[in-house]
């Protein structure tokens, strides 16, 4: 087993620990860090952008990462 093995089954363990709650919340985080982390990127990537231009950028960015649904 090597280091990236040990370190997925640890992240399992944590998490088995969690309760629902403490679950919600740490995807919560992530996901709030997440979104920053894009709004950052989008900012860097088109710093001409107005507002109504960067909200179509959001847009494209969560459709393209999101699953088809076709």
């Amino acid at each position: 087993m090597d280091h990236v093995d040990l370190a997925r089954e640890e992240q399992w363990r944590i998490w088995a620990a969690m309760t629902p709650a403490q679950r919600l919340q740490l995807m919560g985080r992530m996901t709030a860090q997440a979104i920053g982390c894009r709004e950052v990127r989008l900012r860097e990537l088109h710093p001409q952008a107005d507002e109504a231009q960067l909200r179509e950028l959001r847009i494209a960015a969560t459709l393209a990462s999101s699953p088809s649904t076709c």
